[in-house]
This record gives C-alpha cells, sequence and structure tokens, in this order.
C-alpha cells in the first residue's frame, strides 16, 4: 500500500497534511474495473469540495479535500486493478483559476496527467482555487486511463469545487460585514449554491461586523 505517495513532493506541506490526516480518508474518487475490460468508479464524497486554507507556495487557497484511490479489494461485481496496470489521472477541462498540482508543484492542465502509478495508489493532490473572478462554482472534468492499455478510460468525472464559506455567518461576499452585497451575491448565485438557509443566515446576522471595525 501506498498510503505515503500522498502529495509525494510538497514537503513544505507535512505539517498541514498532517493536520488533515483524518478528513483525507473520506473524501475519494476510487477506481476499480467490471470484469470486461472497463474502468469503474466509486465515488465516495460530497460536492462542492470546499477549499479555504492559504497555503505556502500557491495561489488563493486550497487544500487537499479529494482523493485519487484505486480500490483495494474486490466489492462483489466491482473488483481491484491488478498491480500490471499503470493508472494517471487525466484533465479533460477545468475552469480558470483552478488548479490541480502535480510533482515538483507543478500545475496539471487540460490534456496533461498526473501519473499516479500500479495500485495500490492513494494520492491527496493539492487543489487550489484563485478567485480572480469571484465565481460561485469551479468545475473539472476528467478520466482516469490506463496507459497500458488494458483497461478502457473510466467514465468522465465531474468534480466540483467552492470556496468554503467564510467564519462570519452571512458574510457571502469576505468582506467581514453582512449587508447588502451578502444578500445580492445569493441572489446572483441562487440555487448554485446559495438556498433559503443561506438568506436566512443573512438575514439573521444583518448588520454585523467581523472584522472588529
Amino acid at each position: 500500500m501506498q498510503l505515503n505517495r500522498i502529495v509525494r513532493p510538497m514537503f513544505a506541506l507535512s505539517v498541514f497534511l498532517a493536520s488533515t490526516t483524518a478528513a483525507l480518508a473520506h473524501d475519494e474518487c476510487i477506481v476499480a474495473h467490471d470484469g470486461a475490460g472497463n474502468m469503474v468508479l466509486i465515488n465516495d464524497f460530497h460536492q462542492p469540495l470546499m477549499l479555504s486554507e492559504k497555503l505556502p507556495g500557491f495561489p488563493g487557497v486550497g487544500g487537499t479535500p479529494l482523493g485519487l484511490v484505486s480500490l483495494f479489494a474486490d466489492d462483489g461485481p466491482t473488483l481491484a486493478l491488478p498491480a500490471s496496470s499503470t493508472i494517471e489521472f487525466v484533465v479533460i477541462s477545468t475552469t480558470e483559476g483552478l488548479t490541480m498540482w502535480g510533482d515538483n508543484f507543478d500545475p496539471i492542465l487540460p490534456g496533461e496527467s498526473l501519473a499516479l502509478g500500479s495500485p495500490y495508489f492513494h494520492w491527496h493532490p493539492v487543489w487550489t482555487i484563485e478567485d480572480t473572478h469571484h465565481r460561485h462554482d469551479y468545475i473539472m472534468t476528467g478520466v482516469y486511463r490506463d496507459t497500458t492499455g488494458a483497461f478502457a478510460d473510466s467514465p468522465v468525472i465531474t468534480l466540483q469545487f467552492a470556496i468554503a464559506p467564510p467564519a462570519c455567518p452571512g458574510d457571502m461576499s469576505g468582506d467581514l460585514h453582512v449587508d447588502f452585497t451578502d444578500i445580492t451575491a445569493i441572489l446572483q448565485g441562487w440555487n448554485n449554491p446559495y438556498t433559503f438557509a443561506d438568506i436566512t443566515m443573512v438575514l439573521q446576522n444583518f448588520g454585523a461586523h467581523c472584522g472588529g471595525h
């Protein structure tokens, strides 16, 4: 088992990763096969995947909320990939500002891949959002690919990321004030990602100042 291969080159993040080990065990996109030459996915995570940390050397906010993992044992009709396969994750598309980082702090651009290796692998790459356009959702699509050609590509994975809600309840805009700006942000992002719960939170905290000013 190659659990030590979590964000392998990123030694600067060792403290951060140590503090999030428990979280890493739960949010995973697992790849297996069906016995007929096709790779299949078992998704064990909730979307959107929230990013909130300021990571040294990375733009915007980031985190390691999602792991790219191979199935460790057969599970009914779903079978673990053989050790003879060599798997990579290929990025098909990504919203501007959303990046997955690979070896040596290199960004993985559309058309490029992150080498995961032979099963059993368990990778938690660093994902970042540089929120220059103030979007409410960031989407990346990709596939698992067996470079040996033994298996067909996995179905396309659609991953949705978002910047975590602010610590200041009701402050949707991030300016540390709860005011009409936050109501506007909710209306602009209604149902994606905001709901009645968000507008209720703003109204309950309307007029609050969380920045000490």
